[in-house]
């Protein structure tokens, strides 16, 4: 490489001039002084001129040299601007929106904290969070991708399932104070029941409890609306709820602010599924999203419900039944 083309020999030319002295400049740009001088007498070679006053104690620019000063300083400051640009451009990334809707029935705690760590992978990507929207709304773009609590069939859709989760009867103490705690599901028609309901979320009919079967009666007292009504009625001592998650209301079963009742009788597992539109398939983020999304539920949705089952003393596995 020619001086004249390596930027240090230009940075050390400039320090000589700050500095007067060849032995500054050198200290300055952490340059050995024999290298510093053999570069300087390249470029003078290079040049056909005298950049050194070798006759001056200490050595400075000649005055030849000196008329150099502008155009080195301005070829640095654009390097200097370029190298900037740089920066700018590996720090600048498209900001990317991934609309999500969560059920209302699922814990937020375990998935903000994910989503935030999906962000901090993937510089950019943000999220923005509703609630109980369906694959309707997948398919007419109101979201990304949709987390429900069942399996759609339309074929417009990519579909990544996620493993089952049960969840128990609760009822509050208070509740169970004023009304007595039933002891067979025969005596469920004595009391107000808390179901869930929505658009492809029909109303609870049937409970379960391994190979047995209970149809519940459509004639007896019972309230259907969305999970954060059914878990205010159920702490405020109203009923009994059949179909709201263990992860929701994982703090209030541990403190002891709603208790299970009549266990091993459960609604139908939940099949939960992240749905995108079959176009999420020529899009590589959103795709790799769904996939890491479901190996990370994968191992979530059995640690939410679970280690609760057990315990009470009830077989996960015979849940699933």
């Amino acid at each position: 490489m020619n001086a004249s083309d390596n930027l240090n020999t230009w940075r050390l030319f400039l320090a000589i001039h700050r500095t007067g002295s060849l032995t500054k400049a050198s200290i300055e740009e952490n340059i050995d002084l024999s290298a510093a001088s053999r570069l300087i007498a390249s470029l003078e070679n290079e040049l056909g001129i005298t950049i050194l006053n070798r006759a001056s104690k200490p050595a400075n620019l000649t005055q030849q040299a000196s008329t150099l000063l502008p155009a080195a300083k301005e070829m640095l400051a654009l390097r200097k601007s370029l190298d900037d640009l740089a920066v700018d451009a590996r720090h600048h990334v498209a900001r990317r929106v991934i609309r999500l809707s969560i059920p209302s029935n699922i814990s937020r705690d375990m998935l903000v904290t994910r989503l935030r760590e999906f962000s901090e992978e993937n510089t950019g990507v943000v999220f923005e969070l509703f609630a109980n929207l369906d694959h309707s709304d997948v398919l007419l773009d109101r979201v990304d991708v949709a987390y429900l609590p069942y399996f759609p069939s339309e074929s417009d859709l990519v579909l990544f399932p996620v493993p089952p989760s049960v969840n128990f009867l609760l009822a509050a103490p208070a509740y169970l104070a004023r009304h007595g705690t039933p002891t067979s599901v025969q005596s469920l028609p004595r009391h107000y029941l808390l179901l869930r309901n929505g658009t492809h979320y029909p109303v609870t009919e049937m409970l379960f409890n391994g190979d047995e079967r209970y149809s519940l009666e459509k004639t007896q007292p019972m309230m259907a609306g969305d999970a954060m009504s059914c878990r205010t009625a159920l702490l405020e001592g109203f009923g009994i709820a059949v179909d709201l998650s263990i992860g929701l209301m994982a703090a209030e079963i541990e403190s002891g602010a709603v208790v299970p009742v009549l266990l091993g009788w459960h609604r139908a597992p939940w099949q939960g599924t992240l749905a995108a539109k079959n176009t999420a398939r020529k899009d590589p983020l959103l795709m790799h999203f769904l996939e890491w999304f479901q190996e990370k539920e994968k191992t979530a949705v059995p640690q939410r419900w679970q280690p609760v089952y057990r315990r009470f003393g009830e077989d996960p596995a015979r849940a699933l039944l």
